[in-house]
């Protein structure tokens, strides 16, 4: 794996740091002010990483990943009152 992530830039993702993104996006869904909307939020979320949930290729993962992470600040920003984000996660 050191080869991998000397030559490529592709590291081994933890599936600690999976779980801990998908309970801060739970965790940021119960904050949000409508209830058809939060429900939307936990069963998309449960959806999409059950679905890539047996996923090999640590490349694909990390991009995933990313987008889970790029998720969960929009939800924060939606959450802060932003009007943008709001209309991204409706």
């Amino acid at each position: 794996m050191d080869v991998l992530v000397r030559d490529y830039g592709v590291r081994k993702v933890v599936s600690d740091e999976v779980v801990g993104i998908y309970r801060s996006i739970l965790k940021e869904s119960r904050q949000f002010f409508d209830p058809n909307v939060r429900q939307f939020i936990n069963v998309y979320a449960r959806m999409r990483f059950e679905q890539w949930r047996r996923l090999d290729h640590d490349g694909k993962k990390l991009r995933k990943l990313h987008t889970a992470r790029k998720y969960l600040s929009l939800l924060r920003r939606a959450n802060a009152g932003i009007r943008k984000p709001i209309l991204k996660v409706l």
